[in-house]
């Protein structure tokens, strides 16, 4: 990027750090009511500062954010853990602040120069994808935990590279091998769908990093989401690009060199979580996917409106413990869980912003790709409410302000 210190406005300096702040999901800076405070939430809240203070603040948007502040304080008279609650709140009001009053400036100001952020977004992939395929490496064919703990004292989470099919799995430098394989299948996804004269030189060099490191990492939930988006985009495609010639070969010998140069268990172990896990009782597929239905009919039951409140779905209650996490590890029915009805919300929000504007053909799958990527993650993960995840959804939806919607008579 050109950090002409003379024409660094406050838009590239916010962007540029939200952009760097995804790699660093696994670093904490203090702690504020119980919270760990990361850099996404510090990147988040000088923003809303800054733009509060210097911007107007209209009517409709402090009426907004009370809307938003207010309902999900309904059900704190009958919530036990009060703590959990507010530590969740806490992150939640920094989330609802950053829409209002900061997200709208730096989405303009990602358009201006949107190159140059793609550019930013590639190069970090490219560096946590070669340090997730060396990590693999090291930690299978010589037995070194090639960044176990490299945050020391300042890590929020310990490490949990974990095994499968024989193998250490690749997660780089964030926590778990499936965020990282979550945060490449996003990834994949803005590749697929961005053009950019600059980028588009190496673009299969990075597609073809990325779906090599997603297998690495041996996520089915990643490996899924990457099959369903690759799916999608061969099937949207009206010819064959260079790109998919190039690169589909070389993802298919590179498969097979793996199963050569390891073992065959390797790829019927991971057939195995691919298309039986989730029906198994007890896996991980099956906790994320299936018991969260009984806590949505649980909650739909007992607390309908306002739901169970934050940071109370994996408390022991009426309703019980289903399945062997505490909770629902599924940010897409964990939403529901602790909002109950009032969850429409932030479901109405999040599909505004993918098909809020007129589109065309050419348009629609574009943004299909993007939220297959952003819906995927959210089923991928337990965290409801938090800015790790949600620091991927304001990448995408600042990605989705550049797809162009053609006039109203160029429409078919």
């Amino acid at each position: 990027m050109n950090f002409n210190i003379k024409k660094l406005s406050a838009e590239k300096i916010f962007i540029s750090l939200i952009i760097v702040s995804m790699a660093f999901e696994n670093f904490k800076l203090f702690t504020v009511l119980g919270a760990q405070f990361k850099p996404i939430q510090a990147v988040a809240t000088l923003a809303v500062v800054y733009y509060f203070f210097i911007k107007p603040i209209t009517f409709k948007k402090v009426a907004w954010a009370l809307i938003f502040l207010l309902f999900p304080l309904a059900p704190l008279y009958r919530i036990s853990d009060k703590m959990e609650f507010f530590k969740t709140y806490f992150i939640y009001t920094i989330i609802v602040f950053f829409v209002l009053f900061a997200l709208p400036y730096l989405k303009d100001g990602f358009k201006k120069e949107a190159s140059d952020y793609y550019g930013l977004f590639n190069n970090i992939i490219i560096i946590l994808c070669l340090l997730g395929i060396v990590q693999f490496i090291l930690m299978n064919a010589f037995g070194i935990m090639f960044l176990d703990g490299v945050f020391g004292r300042f890590q929020f989470h310990f490490n949990n590279y974990g095994r499968e099919a024989g193998f250490y799995r690749a997660y780089s430098i964030f926590h778990e091998p499936s965020y990282f394989g979550w945060v490449l299948d996003i990834a994949l996804a803005v590749n697929l769908v961005i053009k950019d004269e600059k980028e588009d030189k190496r673009k299969p060099l990075v597609l073809i990093l990325i779906v090599a490191t997603i297998v690495m990492t041996l996520s089915s939930s990643a490996i899924w989401i990457m099959a369903v988006i690759l799916l999608v985009y061969f099937i949207s495609i009206k010819r064959v690009s260079a790109n998919a010639i190039i690169i589909t070969p070389i993802v298919l010998a590179g498969l097979v060199f793996v199963v050569y140069l390891f073992d065959f268990s390797f790829v019927t172990e991971t057939m195995e979580r691919l298309f039986y896990e989730a029906e198994k009782e007890g896996t991980s597929a099956y906790e994320r996917l299936k018991t969260p239905i009984e806590y949505i009919k649980a909650t739909m039951e007992h607390y309908p409106l306002f739901g169970r409140g934050f940071g109370q779905e994996g408390e022991v209650d009426k309703v019980g413990i289903i399945g062997r996490f505490e909770g629902v590890h599924n940010a897409v029915f964990g939403i529901i869980t602790i909002l109950g009805i009032t969850s429409i919300f932030p479901y109405v929000w999040l599909f505004s912003q993918f098909f809020g504007r007129k589109y065309g053909k050419k348009q629609i799958m574009s943004r299909i790709l993007l939220l297959i990527a952003t819906i995927g993650m959210y089923f991928s993960t337990g965290a409801s409410i938090s800015f790790d995840t949600f620091v991927f959804t304001i990448i995408i939806i600042f990605f989705l302000s550049t797809i162009e919607i053609p006039k109203e008579e160029e429409i078919e």
